[in-house]
């Protein structure tokens, strides 16, 4: 959906945030892992996934859209992912309070100097 509003001019910038594995530490408490870990991002099916197509469409009607204007190549889980993480974004790892905080605090800090903008 964020992709289709971003290449319709309709939404100003992604802020994607990769989440990683969150672990209970005995000490720590709940920690993010690191999304990235075991070689990067991870590997996606070249389809488009049916169920995700048809909520796109019902969102995209109840907006007064229209059927999606991305090609069909540029809406499989595969593309949809490298599409979104070509912004920058945020990543929650380490300990869950903290790594939520500064998430939102780097939203908030780009939303008011207007650096949250596209690519």
């Amino acid at each position: 959906m964020a992709r289709e509003l971003m290449h319709s001019g309709d939404l100003k910038a992604i802020f994607p945030v990769l989440v990683g594995e969150l672990k209970l530490d005995a000490e720590l408490g709940e920690v993010y892992g690191d999304f990235f870990k075991g070689g990067g991002m991870p590997s996606c099916c070249d389809e488009v996934c049916k169920a995700v197509e048809d909520k796109l469409v019902e969102h995209l009607k109840r907006l007064g859209k229209g059927a999606p204007e991305l090609p069909g190549s540029e809406r499989t889980v595969a593309a949809t992912l490298k599409g979104i993480t070509a912004y920058q974004g945020g990543f929650l790892k380490g300990l869950r309070a903290d790594a939520e905080e500064k998430v939102v605090a780097e939203i908030v800090r780009q939303c008011k100097s207007g650096t949250l903008a596209s690519k």
